[in-house]
């Protein structure tokens, strides 16, 4: 809710009802011998009543010279554009159905649990250019699970597979192909809840200083 200097100094339509006095000089509506409040109305006829009043203006309201200057702000709204979906203009391989997404620093990795996918590139996954997905095959997964998620580190992929070990899967370039994994040995396995389960898990991972 914004709040005004009306707000603070009482320039408020309601304030007559709270000026009203039971005794004085004339008029009691708003204070005393000072008349109506009409600063809401747009116009300024305060002290109607008094000695030296100057004539009635009818100008709009002075919005800066009237202490508007004062409002109260809070911090500006960002409007925020938020852009629809829209499905690429990507070819995938045949019978590809990726479960895991992995974005790069460039290109996009889709992936099945098994470790088979395509890799996007840049410009078509950044809606640039219409493109196809080249072949991506994670080798040596099997032995540890399936792919329960990946992401990217530099120009490797590490995967959390179903058996809590994390498997790296360094050397992924634009042209895809066979990539081999091994597990990461620097790291224990992931406590994971069950090695049935077939959601996705999710992994935090630092990349080493340098």
């Amino acid at each position: 809710q914004e709040l005004w200097a009306s707000d603070m100094f009482g320039f408020a339509p309601e304030a007559d009802a709270w000026w009203a006095e039971s005794e004085g000089p004339e008029p009691r509506v708003g204070a005393a011998g000072i008349g109506e409040n009409t600063w809401a109305h747009g116009t300024i006829a305060y002290g109607t009543n008094e000695v030296g009043h100057r004539p009635h203006h009818s100008t709009p309201h002075d919005w800066l010279g009237s202490g508007g200057h004062r409002r109260l702000r809070s911090v500006p709204e960002v409007e925020v554009a938020v852009a629809p979906a829209v499905p690429l203009a990507v070819q995938w391989p045949a019978s590809l159905e990726p479960d895991l997404l992995a974005c790069g620093p460039g290109p996009v990795a889709a992936l099945t649990t098994g470790g088979f996918g395509a890799l996007v590139p840049g410009h078509v996954a950044g809606g640039k250019a219409a493109g196809s997905g080249v072949d991506l095959s994670l080798k040596g997964l099997l032995e540890l699970g399936m792919a329960r998620g990946v992401t990217w580190i530099n120009a490797s992929l590490h995967v959390v597979t179903g058996s809590g070990a994390l498997a790296t899967c360094p050397g992924v370039g634009p042209a895809g192909g066979a990539v081999h994994c091994s597990p990461w040995t620097s790291v224990p396995k992931l406590p994971l809840a069950s090695t049935t389960s077939s959601g996705p898990h999710a992994v935090l991972l630092e990349r080493p200083a340098g």
